[in-house]
């Protein structure tokens, strides 16, 4: 399958999964609370089960949440009880041998509710990320060579990344947890959505 093709398919997709009303509407939803809330207070578990209650009966007028996620980026699915950041983080970087790498980091959360994403979405949008992937590559000093068909980061750069987005999220959200640490019920930044795309495009 050629990169046309693809970009033909995945047109195709979000044409018939996207739902921008019902999108618009929890995003708002989500800002709104969170701009009216106290700063680092935890919100109401209801809160959260009254907003995915209320996106599941619309989602299954025509789609199926997985399938309204696949038609958004970074068109991947998202486990139960999960939340994706909206906004992502651009990994953008050159390495030492010419290979560009541009990726899109997405934050997938457990055990928070939409207006602490809401709160991280806001400080992504608002961050300048112009030197993050430069400077994240610069700083694991000599790496191996890149394949010159590699779309991804190397490991080193990836490891460090995961490492500084949570940095960035633990600062929005209080007591945020990293992948398995801590009890299973504590708030936790779960995995990140990485979306890369061929040099040049």
């Amino acid at each position: 399958m050629t990169d046309d093709e693809l970009d033909e398919r995945l047109a195709a997709a979000r044409a018939r999964t996207q739902i921008p009303s019902l999108h618009g509407a929890v995003v708002n939803v989500a800002r709104s609370i969170a701009a009216s809330s106290p700063r680092g207070g935890r919100r109401p578990r209801l809160i959260l089960g009254l907003g995915l209650a209320g996106a599941a009966i619309a989602l299954t007028a025509g789609t199926t949440t997985t399938a309204y996620y696949l038609g958004i980026p970074p068109f991947q699915s998202l486990p139960d009880g999960a939340l994706r950041t909206t906004e992502s983080i651009p990994l953008d970087y050159v390495t030492d041998d010419a290979i560009e790498i541009r990726c899109s980091i997405f934050l997938e959360f457990e055990n928070v509710d939409a207006a602490e994403v809401a709160t991280v979405d806001e400080a992504i949008a608002t961050h300048d990320w112009a030197d993050f992937g430069q400077d994240l590559y610069a700083a694991q000093g000599a790496l191996p060579p890149t394949p010159r068909d590699s779309l991804n980061p190397q490991e080193e750069v990836s490891g460090a990344a995961l490492e500084a987005v949570y940095d960035f999220a633990a600062s929005s959200i209080p007591d945020l947890r990293l992948l398995g640490d801590g009890a299973a019920s504590d708030p936790r930044l779960s995995t990140v959505a990485t979306t890369c795309v061929p040099h040049g495009r």
